[in-house]
């Protein structure tokens, strides 16, 4: 089921009381997702760790026992960035904000940046016990893999020879038998 780390986007609002109250709402509405059914909670995009870590402790705190994915979207252009974090009235620390500004019109600065923040995020919620990750990587594969790489999960050299050489030699008979 879906979760929302800082509350659904139509649950956010100026009023720091009634923020509060929305956010309670919703987690009671998740638990009601929980207790259905659901088996597993991946969340909204995010970038700000602490508030994901406070959202798995509320969860905890309310009798939801279930995995919780974060949902972790890399930055591949600030314009896409800037969008989407509106989109989803997600907060951005300001470091991020600051370090974006100078780069903004440097699309592989931005990249870059993207995949060294999401590897630095993804170090932090492994280390604090984080089942998993959810990539949305909006059908940009490389900043996953930059990403997956950083982590030390997957290597990005490619393969010196065919790593299946099994399903080769199986062609090769079946090309044969078929002759």
């Amino acid at each position: 089921v879906a979760g929302y780390p800082e509350a659904h986007p139509d649950a956010i609002c100026e009023d720091p009381e009634q923020f509060a109250k929305n956010y309670q709402e919703e987690l009671v509405y998740l638990k009601k997702k929980i207790d259905a059914g659901g088996q597993m909670i991946v969340t909204q995009l995010f970038y700000d760790v602490g508030n994901f870590l406070k959202f798995v402790k509320d969860c905890r705190n309310i009798g939801i026992e279930c995995p919780i994915l974060p949902g972790i979207m890399p930055i591949q252009s600030y314009g896409g960035f800037m969008r989407m974090t509106g989109f989803c009235k997600t907060k951005v620390p300001q470091e991020i904000l600051d370090t974006l500004e100078p780069i903004k019109d440097n699309v592989d600065a931005v990249k870059a940046y993207g995949i060294h923040l999401g590897t630095q995020m993804c170090k932090q919620l492994i280390d604090a016990g984080t089942p998993g990750l959810h990539m949305y990587s909006l059908n940009q594969d490389k900043a996953v893999l930059g990403i997956l790489s950083g982590l030390g999960l997957i290597s990005l050299e490619e393969p010196q020879k065919n790593p299946t050489p099994a399903i080769e030699e199986h062609k090769e008979e079946d090309k044969k038998a078929t002759a």
